[in-house]
């Protein structure tokens, strides 16, 4: 017998993009009764019995951090908001100086960062070295482009020295290569 399981990564309906989402009652055959939205966009008060947490979506256009959406949305969910998330592929215009930027806003109100950093264009060692202490990057055992990898995984164990969360983030296998967590294990 134990607690309600938290799931810390996951996309729900009716918050995170269509595309992506499921639907809350997923979570209650598995034993989860609190989970985060781990790419909120939308606002809502839908209520599915779940203990809710959210990380709104910072958009990011023609090389710059769209801050409005994330802001009016961290307004919305209040406390409930944990922090903000960003698409590390979205950063390819601006790179580590956006990401900084992106990490400034969030701290400045309190909050943290996740990074999904699956496909991103810069290295994992430039990315991590952005974020501090209790920002999560999720996806890092990723296999594409700029994996943690490359550099033989020293940029994962900095971070996690730095008390930043390391997410294997597994995404029904989208955003885990088996090979690298091996490697990385």
């Amino acid at each position: 017998v134990c607690p309600g399981l938290v799931d810390l990564h996951t996309h729900l309906k009716p918050f995170s993009s269509p595309e992506y989402a499921t639907d809350a009652a997923v979570c209650y055959p598995f034993g989860v009764t609190a989970a985060v939205d781990a790419g909120t966009v939308a606002e809502s008060s839908f209520e599915s019995g779940l203990t809710l947490r959210f990380f709104p979506t910072v958009g990011i256009r023609d090389g710059k951090a769209c801050l409005e959406k994330a802001e009016k949305l961290l307004a919305f969910y209040g406390d409930r908001a944990i922090g903000v998330k960003v698409y590390a592929p979205a950063l390819a215009g601006g790179g580590a100086p956006l990401l900084r930027e992106i990490c400034a806003f969030a701290h400045e109100k309190g909050k943290k960062v996740m990074v999904h950093c699956t496909d991103t264009a810069m290295p994992m060692e430039e990315l991590l070295g952005c974020l501090s202490e209790g920002d999560i990057a999720t996806h890092v055992f990723h296999g594409s482009a700029h994996s943690a990898e490359e550099d033989g995984f020293a940029s994962l164990l900095d971070a996690r020295r730095r008390g930043v969360v390391l997410d294997a983030g597994i995404a029904g296998h989208v955003h885990l290569d088996y090979e690298v967590a091996a490697k990385a294990a």
